[in-house]
C-alpha cells in the first residue's frame, strides 16, 4: 500500500528543508491563503523546481522541459489567454483523442474542469514550475510586456535569524506571478490584460 506523503514531509525526507523550517512553514500557513509549495519558495526555503518535483510525485504527474515546448497553434487557439494566466496552465497539443496541457498547479481543479469544457475531450497534464510557466504563456500569446507581473506574496519573516539556519544559501528572489483567481481578482487579471488586445 502507497503511503500518502505532504510536499512538507518529501522535502525534509529529501533533506532540503530542515524540520526547524518546516515548523516554521506549518506556522505561516494556518495564517495564510497560500499553498504549502508557495511559503516555502517565499520564504526562500526551496526552490520552485523543488516544488514542482514534489508535486509531480506526489500525484504523478511528469514534469515538462518547457525549453523544449513548441505549443500547437490548434491547441492554443482552444484556450483563451485569460484562462491560460490566471489558471497557468499552457495548452500544448491536440489529437483527436486528447489535449495536452502543462499546468503549475495539479490541485486546481475548476481550472482543469474549464479546459476540459472547452476542449471537449479528456486533458492529459503535465507540471511546470510557475514562474517559467507564466512567461511561456505571455510568450505563446505574445501579451509582450505590457503584461504586468504580480507581487510575489509576502511570508512573516522568522523571529529570530538563528532559529531558521538554511542549509544552503538562499537564492536571490525572483519576480514569480501569483495565480490570479478570475472569480476573486477578476479587475487584477482584466489590469494586467489591458491594452494586450489589439
Amino acid at each position: 500500500m502507497v503511503q500518502y506523503k505532504r510536499v512538507g514531509e518529501m522535502l525534509l525526507e529529501q533533506g532540503l528543508i530542515s524540520d526547524t523550517q518546516l515548523q516554521h512553514a506549518l506556522k505561516v500557513k494556518l495564517e495564510s491563503s497560500l499553498r504549502f509549495g508557495e511559503i516555502l519558495t517565499s520564504l526562500n526555503y526551496v526552490s520552485e523546481d523543488e516544488v514542482t518535483q514534489c508535486l509531480a510525485e506526489q500525484y504523478g504527474y511528469p514534469v515538462a522541459d518547457l525549453t523544449r515546448l513548441t505549443p500547437e497553434p490548434e491547441a492554443v487557439a482552444l484556450v483563451p489567454s485569460m484562462t491560460a494566466l490566471s489558471g497557468l496552465v499552457l495548452p500544448v497539443k491536440l489529437t483527436s483523442e486528447r489535449f495536452y496541457c502543462v499546468i503549475a498547479d495539479p490541485l486546481d481543479v475548476p481550472t482543469t474542469d474549464a479546459v476540459l469544457r472547452m476542449v471537449g475531450r479528456p486533458v492529459e497534464i503535465s507540471l511546470a514550475n510557475p514562474t517559467e510557466l507564466f512567461d511561456l504563456i505571455v510568450q505563446t500569446y505574445r501579451l509582450g510586456p505590457r503584461v504586468k507581473q504580480a507581487k510575489a506574496p509576502v511570508v512573516p519573516a522568522p523571529k529570530s535569524d538563528d532559529v531558521m539556519v538554511a542549509k544552503k544559501p538562499a537564492k536571490p528572489r525572483q519576480k514569480r506571478p501569483v495565480k490570479i483567481d478570475p472569480q476573486d481578482d477578476r479587475f487584477a487579471l482584466l489590469a494586467a490584460l489591458s491594452g494586450v488586445a489589439a
